[in-house]
């Protein structure tokens, strides 16, 4: 028995959505849609849903999305079942989180590769055809990981009511995936599955306002990052992980010179994370052109 919640603002997404998901999912469901034409937060709107919940499974999924896997319903009831320490299970995950703000993805590392994905994703702001994204380095039936992407989180309902989305914190639509499973993972275990696949059909954006979400959430858990679920990750890869996500960050586009300054000054707050020798000797040159509108700014897509 699973309730699935969905935060909607597209009518046509929606009636696919519906559609595949009564074809697939293959156990008894309630499909709670909460319309929200930029009524409120996607946490706002999530945590509204789970209240109406019946089920003891709660399943937050975007509504631009198609589910490929018949019987995935029973799957997810599987995992918990094995599993009773499980807390947020999802088809898309790090195995680590760096201090620097940052979506859910890491970047590679010499070592590894510290994402866990099972997805196909499409694409609507570029002419991108569509990417099947596999990474399961170790054929693990589940990987343990730290956050998830918030394309599908599924949880108990009971673990949701001890930790809702933070909806007092962030009123929009960025980093919540990533405060739910960093919150939850403090006392449970986050998991990618892989018997669940599903198509994504938007990618997302990296814009001020995602930059804007995820630094709250940064600054939320500070205390607890660096995190890791490997012993492979050491000081050297994190410090690459902070210098990576910090160019990328600088790469952020914005439209006027009021949000460049609001992103130099978010930059500036980040620049203790990787250390003012490194900052001088890596980055500065970076940052100078920003400040100069001389810095090839552009949209940054994982």
């Amino acid at each position: 028995m699973i309730s699935v919640i969905t935060s909607s603002v597209n009518k046509k997404n929606l009636e696919c959505f519906v559609t595949s998901l009564k074809q697939t999912i293959g156990v008894p469901y309630e499909l709670i849609i909460i319309n929200n034409p930029g009524l409120m937060g996607i946490c706002a709107a999530y945590n509204e849903g789970a209240t109406q919940a019946k089920y003891d499974i709660v399943c937050f999924v975007h509504e631009d999305v198609e589910f490929l896997t018949m019987n995935w319903g029973l799957n997810i009831i599987r995992h918990f079942e094995l599993n009773e320490n499980a807390g947020v299970i999802g088809v898309a995950g790090a195995i680590c989180k760096s201090k620097m703000p940052y979506g859910w993805i890491q970047p590679g590392l010499k070592s590894m590769n510290p994402n866990r994905v099972n997805i196909i994703q499409e694409y609507k702001h570029t002419a991108t055809k569509s990417d099947r994204f596999y990474i399961n380095p170790f054929n693990e039936t589940r990987s343990l990981v730290v956050a998830l992407d918030g394309v599908f989180l599924a949880t108990k309902k009971e673990i949701w009511q001890r930790y809702p989305f933070e909806e007092k914190l962030l009123k929009g639509f960025h980093g919540y995936d990533i405060e739910f499973s960093l919150h939850i993972g403090t006392v449970k275990e986050n998991y990618v599955v892989y018997d669940i696949l599903l198509k994504h059909k938007s990618e997302g954006v990296f814009d001020l306002k995602w930059f804007e979400g995820v630094l709250k959430v940064y600054k939320k858990w500070n205390k607890l990052l660096p995190v890791s679920k490997s012993d492979m990750i050491g000081k050297d890869e994190f410090a690459y992980i902070d210098n990576y996500c910090f160019n990328e960050l600088l790469l952020i586009k914005v439209s006027n010179k009021k949000e460049k300054y609001r992103k130099l000054l978010m930059c500036f707050q980040l620049i203790p994370i990787i250390g003012i020798k490194n900052f001088m000797s890596n980055h500065f040159m970076n940052f100078l052109k920003l400040l100069l509108n001389r810095h090839p700014l552009g949209k940054y897509q994982h």
